[in-house]
């Protein structure tokens, strides 16, 4: 038992330096489509300024759309990694000893990355609505 915590807490400083890295890596990826999304309705969304829409719920619905894309990538995400690691199990040696390793999802580490990754769609999703609020309407129906 002992060999397993130590085995444990070895492990648990690279993984989560893996999970920064690629939460990082998830949140530039996701930036980068929203801004692509924004740009492609740039005139939808000049319009609905236009014809009345105060800058804050232009900017709601664009926090609200990237809020509801994250959960359902985070709520995907987490049914994957449960079906896949669910009974699975890994056998570790080193020529004297070996170590089973059982794979599981616990709920609520699947809820903590739903958690994570709602936020990473909200931090994400900041930046291009900060953008569109601030944007000049006529500007912006002249470009596209």
């Amino acid at each position: 038992m002992q060999q397993a915590d130590r085995f444990r807490k070895l492990a648990l400083i690279p993984g989560l330096a893996i999970v920064l890295v690629m939460g990082i890596a998830a949140m530039l990826a996701a930036v980068n489509t929203m801004l692509s999304a924004i740009q492609s309705r740039l005139r939808e969304l000049a319009t609905l300024r236009a014809i009345g829409f105060d800058p804050i719920t232009v900017a709601a619905q664009l926090l609200t759309e990237a809020l509801i894309l994250g959960f359902l990538g985070g709520a995907i995400g987490a049914l994957t990694s449960v079906s896949f690691l669910h009974g699975q199990s890994v056998l570790t040696s080193n020529g004297f000893s070996a170590m089973a390793i059982s794979l599981s999802v616990r709920p609520e580490a699947a809820l903590a990355a739903i958690g994570a990754v709602l936020l990473c769609a909200l931090i994400a999703g900041a930046w291009p609505a900060i953008l569109i609020s601030r944007i000049c309407i006529a500007d912006a129906l002249r470009k596209t």
